[in-house]
């Protein structure tokens, strides 16, 4: 699932909430996050496993237990993973939460140029 709304509008909480009922890791980008994360975890009441992207590799975390896991702020979670900027993820759509009527402005994507 894809949950998508403008900033500030508890997506975050959600997602602690979602990890903690469901007893599954929250992945976040890195150590600030987390830390964020965790403090919003004791006040809460919530209590959750935190994994950092910055400090993992994809692979290792393929090989361990194999449970799902929730994912805060993906743009973020996929440039710490990669170490690049991503220009565009796609997804499905099929198990999207989009709140468009929030989306003031589509972003725009730079002008490529192919060879």
């Amino acid at each position: 699932m894809l949950y998508v709304k403008l900033r500030r509008t508890d997506k975050t909480t959600k997602a602690l909430r979602i990890a903690s009922s469901m007893g599954v890791p929250l992945l976040v980008a890195d150590n600030n996050r987390a830390m964020i994360i965790e403090h919003m975890s004791r006040e809460l009441k919530l209590p959750v496993n935190v994994l950092r992207a910055n400090n993992m590799r994809p692979d290792r975390y393929r090989g361990r237990e194999r449970c799902p896991i929730v994912i805060d702020d993906v743009d973020a979670v996929l440039r710490n993973l990669f170490g690049v900027e991503v220009l565009l993820a796609t997804s499905t759509g099929e198990e999207a939460q989009l709140d468009f009527d929030e989306i003031s402005k589509p972003q725009t994507i730079p002008n490529l140029k192919t060879k």
